[in-house]
Formats: C-alpha cells, sequence, structure tokens
C-alpha cells in the first residue's frame, strides 16, 4: 500500500514592492521625447555615417505623416522613426521575405 506524501508547506510571500514605490497606471500618456535622430551612435565611421544620413533623409520625407499619426495614435514620433530607420530603411517599397511590408515593416493580415 503507497504511503501518503506530505504536502508542501504554504509560506505568505510579502508584499513584492513598497508602498512608496508608485507603479504604472494604464492609458497614461505618453509625453513624446525631445530626442532627435540627428547624431546616430555610430557617427565616428565615415562610411556608415553616410548611410545612416542617407536613410535619415529618406524618412524626413514621411514626418508630417509621422508626426500626425504619432499625435492620433499616442506614440512618440521618434519611436515611430527608429522602427522605420531599422525596418526598412525608409523605403516603403520593402519587402521582407516572411511578407512584411513598408515603411514599418508590417504583415498585411495584422495591419489591415
Amino acid at each position: 500500500m503507497a504511503q501518503p506524501i506530505e504536502a508542501p508547506q504554504v509560506i505568505e510571500a510579502p508584499e513584492a514592492l513598497p508602498a512608496s514605490i508608485p507603479s504604472p497606471t494604464r492609458n497614461t500618456p505618453v509625453k513624446p521625447s525631445k530626442a532627435v535622430l540627428s547624431k546616430p551612435a555610430f557617427s565616428g565611421s565615415p562610411g556608415v555615417s553616410q548611410m545612416a544620413s542617407s536613410i535619415l533623409k529618406n524618412i524626413e520625407q514621411y514626418d508630417v505623416y509621422i508626426r500626425h499619426y504619432s499625435r492620433i495614435h499616442n506614440l512618440d514620433p521618434n519611436l515611430v522613426r527608429a522602427v522605420i530607420y531599422v525596418e526598412s530603411a525608409g523605403d516603403p517599397d520593402a519587402v521582407s521575405v516572411d511578407g512584411a511590408m513598408g515603411l514599418m515593416q508590417l504583415m498585411p493580415a495584422t495591419a489591415s
């Protein structure tokens, strides 16, 4: 006949954070950053710096749209610019091997 095993002891955990530490609240408006993508971190390399400047110029042509839609969707426009920079290098016709499209490389089914 099998022997019953003892259940582990349940210990109440102390509160994870003291009440004095504020917690983020939902739907708190995000204030846009004052930072701009004017000097990339890799500006010491002339070739890379030239390429980065070229990409930033590509992105600048969409700035009116970036600012407009960032405001509507409560996003930091610099975040949108950074996503465009990384995902498509400012090429609106960019298409990934997985089918992501456009400046921000959105999947057509997700973006619709």
